[in-house]
């Protein structure tokens, strides 16, 4: 998988002009397609937050950290990029874009241990932002993990703190760091000499559908989990309401029978 064509599926990709007030819009929209209007404290305990905490990054006082995020965007089932505001156009599908930052991530993580085999993601963050541009823990550590993307200028910068060309930046990295991802089509195939005689493109295509399956056999799980949720307050309401009215039914009667 070469440098080139990850850059170009994800360069569509823009930044929030303000990204605070788009991150609290987002995240009352999809609390609210959740839980509703009043859902503010259910989602609060979800986070193990204060709900006055909540109320914060839905009114824009304070911006989520990072790892927030990237909660806040798997919880409510949508991309990191989306709950920022960032646009993603039809490159490509959110699942390959996905397994591109995965990926992506992998690999920094890869050269950052090469490089730098004694030093923490921190350590190494601080370094490169002393070297070029002020960047936090955080964000190293969510460009490794595959929360975030890094820009062509990021990017460039990695490439020169971790001494490695920018153009060999994917090529020369061993196949097993890829395999943690489902992205297995553009990775790198062994050369001819490397290569034994049973190896060939039906064992990439095996493993490439085995992992789109393992993962389309996840959301469909998840799809269940939320749809049993969402029976399950269902048939809360209909119990609450056959309760309410079987007591206002004995009211009557027993209004009733006072009455007479």
């Amino acid at each position: 998988m070469t440098k080139k064509s990850v850059k170009e599926k994800a360069k569509s990709i823009r930044p929030a002009a303000d990204l605070r007030t788009i991150v609290a819009e987002n995240i009352k929209k999809y609390r609210i397609r959740q839980y509703g209007d009043k859902g503010q404290a259910k989602a609060a305990k979800e986070f193990d937050i204060s709900v006055a905490q909540w109320n914060k990054w839905e009114s824009g006082s304070i911006l989520p950290g990072l790892d927030y995020q990237a909660k806040l965007a798997s919880f409510f089932g949508i991309l990191m990029e989306t709950l920022r505001g960032e646009e993603i156009w039809d490159s490509c599908t959110e699942l390959e874009f996905e397994d591109q930052k995965r990926s992506t991530g992998l690999v920094i993580q890869f050269w950052r241990k090469k490089r730098f085999p004694r030093r923490s993601p921190e350590e190494v963050a601080e370094i490169f932002s002393r070297e070029f541009i002020a960047v936090s823990s955080d964000k190293w550590k969510s460009w490794e993990c595959g929360h975030l993307i890094p820009s062509d200028e990021e990017m460039a910068n990695i490439c020169i703190l971790l001494e490695i060309d920018e153009d060999r930046f994917y090529e020369d990295v061993p196949r097993e760091v890829y395999e943690k991802t489902s992205y297995v089509r553009e990775i790198p195939s062994p050369s001819p000499v490397e290569s034994s005689p049973d190896s060939g493109v039906e064992d990439v295509s095996l493993t490439l559908a085995v992992s789109e399956r393992d993962k389309r056999i996840d959301d469909l799980n998840q799809e269940i989990a939320r749809l049993n949720q969402e029976l399950g307050k269902r048939d809360q309401r209909i119990a609450d309401l056959e309760t309410r009215l079987k007591s206002r039914s004995r009211g009557k009667r027993n209004a009733s029978d006072n009455a007479e």
